[in-house]
């Protein structure tokens, strides 16, 4: 499998130092919040949208995709019951596939709990259909640009909307498109109180990028979450994506998170080996077909 980082632990560091940084530790890709670029994606022109591309393959590095999507512009609302707030956010997601497609990205993390929360004076039920109906209007532009949209369950702290990866399939299963997909985030997941392993192999099908965390929010090897089981899971089911490293604790300083995440990743992805034939053809491969945090995460 492939290695990333979540950019947004750099803080200001320009991006390209920040691929610079990513490539010299043995990164495969970076995983950017859209906030660091720009408050709007839309001031981000062609030529700086290009100046990324060519800044992440001059140093070996692919762009994995977006996540963080919805912190700016300010007033954005997935499934708010507005008419105008909702078409307004779907726009703008929209915007983001297209910025996601022109970066080299493939992937977008629909996590932003604090805009996608069920609202006091709303139903799950009606929350759910206009979720459900906010991403279908956004997948004919996700197709053209060859992005996929991976849907980000995450825990009750964050949000108290889809908090479980069964909720999430929920969705993905019912919406039952190519470029709408899963995303696993351990952290989330064993906040839930979930086993991770076990999401992995259940939604296997479907799951198409994972975060790296441990419980506390900091990186792998910074607690004490074990990721062999997790990383054998992935081995088991044929993951062939991406992991990216997603921290919400800066305080060790971004290289040294960086640095020591993945170390402790590859050397769990080492002990649990190369997959046997019988396991090779399990099934089929998982990742970004042809083959993605708001307040807290996503």
């Amino acid at each position: 499998m492939k290695f990333a980082f979540c950019n947004e632990m750099f803080q200001d560091v320009p991006l390209r130092r920040i691929f610079q940084t990513a490539a010299e530790i043995g990164y495969d890709g970076v995983e950017i919040a859209p906030f660091t670029v720009a408050r709007s994606v839309n001031e981000a022109g062609p030529d700086a949208r290009k100046a990324i591309r060519d800044d992440a393959a001059e140093f070996g590095l692919e762009i994995t995709g977006l996540h963080w999507l919805l912190l700016s512009p300010e007033g954005l609302y997935l499934n708010h019951p507005d008419d105008g707030i909702r078409y307004c956010t779907r726009l703008y997601l929209c915007d983001l596939i297209r910025f996601c497609g022109d970066i080299g990205g493939r992937v977008m993390v629909a996590g932003s709990p604090k805009q996608r929360n069920v609202l006091p004076d709303q139903t799950y039920e009606a929350t759910w259909d206009r979720t459900r109906q906010a991403y279908q209007e956004c997948l004919p532009t996700a197709e053209e640009y060859g992005v996929t949209i991976c849907l980000e369950p995450l825990d009750a702290a964050q949000t108290n909307f889809i908090n479980t990866p069964a909720e999430a399939a929920r969705m993905v299963r019912e919406i039952d498109h190519p470029n709408f997909r899963l995303i696993i985030d351990v952290r989330a997941t064993l906040c839930q109180g979930l086993d991770v392993a076990a999401a992995i192999h259940e939604h296997r099908d479907i799951t198409a990028y994972i975060h790296f965390n441990d419980a506390t929010g900091n990186g792998p090897g910074f607690g004490d979450t074990d990721f062999v089981p997790i990383l054998r899971a992935l081995r088991e089911t044929g993951y062939d994506g991406y992991g990216s490293v997603e921290v919400f604790d800066y305080s060790f300083g971004a290289e040294h998170i960086a640095r020591k995440s993945l170390e402790t990743l590859k050397a769990g992805w080492s002990a649990v080996g190369a997959p046997s034939e019988n396991e090779a053809g399990e099934g089929t491969p998982i990742g970004a077909p042809g083959a993605p945090r708001e307040g807290a995460a996503g």
